[in-house]
């Protein structure tokens, strides 16, 4: 019988899952890795922007590390839409890594209504632990900002289905996509391009928030007699909300009261599907940024 290069020896009665096997070819600890990223640089048959980018080899390590893949086939599925643009992946990588995740009761399902234009997706999963399932419907297709696959136009149910594969999970599941966007997705950061990108603040939030007030052409300026008071249109209901719960974010102080923030997010996409990109990447960065305090608090001291 051949050997098998120390992996665990796998009976027909005791098959590891697909996870456990791909982490069984994964580093133990960060030297490992990096190793692991200089080797794997010098691979013809990694994808352009990996190639003798031991760092970006590195990133892409430790993302299939997290989700429990065999690194060369995230590496395969990745992108980089310019030089200094983060990494982005595959639609297909992203649902793959959800359904693996261990976090669902089953797979998600996925359906289809309308024709056309007005043809949407949605996608219905259960997680574990849980008695009903989550849903989540697609836009109608012409809604769909950025659509730059040729599948779109030959295969639009894939890519629908793929599209709201990626939301479903970033409602109901976020920790099992964290680091992974779509080219899509960062090609819709300021009108398609993401030069020039500064992180979100609450000031920007609150700014994006504020009521718009109409202005007149000089032009065709009324005189003081007819001028009509400013239009004020009201604002988004989600605005307030969202800054309190910003707030709370940033003032944090311990992991229960962060799941409770995690919780309250939930709620608010739900309750304001309307709400902002600008308020979403706001707070979700703001999470972020709280689970690494919490989680490093010697280095947050420093």
């Amino acid at each position: 019988m051949p050997e098998e290069n120390n992996l665990p020896i796998i009976s027909e009665g005791n098959k590891l899952p697909m996870v456990s096997r791909a982490k069984a070819l994964m580093p133990s600890n960060l030297v490992q890795a990096i190793k692991l990223a200089e080797f794997m640089s010098q691979a013809t048959t990694l994808p352009k922007h990996l190639r003798e980018n031991p760092g970006n080899c590195l990133s892409v390590i430790m993302l299939a590390d997290r989700i429990g893949m065999d690194p060369f086939q995230v590496a395969s599925k990745s992108y980089q839409t310019k030089a200094d643009a983060p990494l982005a992946f595959e639609s297909q990588l992203i649902a793959a890594a959800v359904n693996a995740s261990g976090l669902l009761d089953g797979r998600l399902k996925i359906s289809w209504d309308g024709e056309g234009k007005s043809r949407t997706c949605t996608v219905v999963g259960r997680i574990k632990g849980e008695d009903e399932d989550r849903v989540k419907t697609s836009p109608k297709i012409d809604e769909i900002k950025v659509k730059n696959s040729p599948v779109w136009a030959t295969d639009p149910d894939q890519q629908l289905a793929y599209y709201t594969q990626r939301s479903w999970a970033r409602l109901y599941v976020p920790e099992a996509t964290m680091g992974m966007m779509a080219p899509e997705e960062i090609q819709e950061f300021d009108g398609g391009t993401i030069e020039n990108k500064a992180p979100l603040t609450k000031a920007m939030l609150e700014q994006q928030a504020a009521p718009e007030v109409e202005t007149v052409e000089a032009d065709d300026e009324p005189t003081s007699e007819e001028k009509p008071a400013p239009e004020v249109t009201d604002e988004p209901k989600w605005r307030e909300p969202c800054l309190t719960l910003l707030r709370n974010v940033e003032n944090v102080g311990g992991k229960d009261a962060l799941a409770s923030c995690d919780e309250e997010f939930a709620k608010l996409q739900i309750e304001y599907p309307d709400m902002s990109d600008t308020a979403f990447n706001a707070i979700d960065e703001a999470l972020n940024a709280a689970r690494k305090r919490l989680d490093n608090p010697e280095q947050d001291q420093k």
